[in-house]
């Protein structure tokens, strides 16, 4: 299920992408001698937003396949998604504006990535799907499916909240909404690759359901106050994502649980409020602007991009969930593993 789900992530990420790329953007970049200001590039953010999304999806094409994920298939990953940006840049650079090709070619793309992942079949054990990272027969899910979900839990706020500068345009709640179920989507999609047991898939489905509807609910709150809550979505979809990586059969591990909590509640709008101040330092969102030739942001606001918040994010996240697992996983049991993909 989780293989499928990753595959219509995949599908519909590339259409948004497609979609943002030659209707949204050119309906919001500044007319003539005009500079931008905050926010203006939010059909940027969601495009890029949408390409973490499918990242996220390969990231699970790659883990369920007999290969596992590895060094040289991360490496590859890596690779492929930095074109894919490159090639948004030529395109927005461009300013094509053919979506029904654009969006086939897209979705041809990502079905040829995501069967050349694929290729080998379905693993047969926790050892065959993790080469790299597992030790032992307990060795837990794969370190790309917990990085994967992280990111996914740390962006998906950042897509619901997202602003423009008039927060008046038609197509602002749809695509941010939309953008945000497709993160969640890919959270889901991760979960259920490295859940073996049927409760935590139960679990892990309402946990996507109720992010949607978080997603929903973020965008009802007035723009300039979605701050907190925003904050506090972060922090509970980062806290359940360690779920997939302790075990539940530990007591010990459960009071780890509101520790997280309270650390992500503080952790998280540090992070974002972190990496968005970075970007002031190293002008990266000015040089991606530049790049893409659209008009730079005015000197009093700052020019941002919040799918790099979230990536970076989603990492450091999924770095400390790591290093603080509780336990052994039943993700980990090479038995379990097969008993499930009989």
């Amino acid at each position: 299920m989780g293989r499928l789900l990753g595959l219509m992530t995949a599908w519909a990420g590339a259409v948004f992408w497609a979609v943002g790329l030659t209707r949204l953007q050119s309906s919001t970049e500044p007319v003539g001698e005009e500079m931008a200001s905050n926010n203006t590039y939010w059909a940027r953010d969601l495009r890029w937003m949408a390409i973490v999304a499918v990242a996220v999806a390969f990231v699970v094409a790659a883990r369920s396949s007999a290969a596992g994920l590895g060094r040289v298939r991360s490496w590859c990953l890596v690779a492929g998604f930095t074109v894919v940006v490159a090639a948004d840049l030529v395109c927005d650079r461009l300013d094509v504006t053919a979506t029904i090709p654009i969006a086939a070619g897209a979705v041809a793309v990502a079905t040829a990535g995501w069967l050349a992942l694929t290729r080998s079949g379905p693993v047969r054990s926790a050892r065959a799907a993790d080469p790299d990272g597992a030790r032992g027969p307990a060795a837990g899910p794969a370190r790309g499916l917990v990085l994967a979900a992280a990111v996914a839990a740390a962006t998906m706020p950042l897509a619901a909240a997202i602003e423009s500068p008039t927060d008046t345009e038609a197509s602002l709640d749809p695509a941010a909404i939309g953008v945000g179920a497709l993160l969640a989507a890919a959270w889901l999609s991760a979960m259920l690759a490295a859940a073996p047991s049927r409760r935590r898939r139960v679990l892990a489905i309402a946990l996507a359901v109720t992010a949607v509807a978080a997603v929903v609910l973020l965008r009802q709150i007035a723009p300039g106050a979605r701050f907190g809550a925003m904050s506090v979505f972060g922090a509970a979809a980062l806290t359940v994502t360690t779920l997939m990586d302790w075990d539940w059969d530990r007591r010990e591990a459960w009071w780890r649980y509101p520790v997280v909590l309270f650390s992500a509640l503080l952790g998280y709008p540090f992070a974002v409020v972190l990496t968005v101040l970075l970007g002031t330092v190293l002008p990266v969102p000015a040089i991606i602007t530049g790049l893409a030739g659209s008009p730079p942001v005015n000197g009093a606001d700052t020019d941002t991009l919040f799918a790099l918040t979230g990536v970076l994010t989603g990492l450091a996240a999924g770095w400390i969930i790591r290093r603080s697992g509780g336990g052994r996983s039943l993700d980990g049991v090479a038995e379990v593993r097969a008993v499930e993909l009989r």
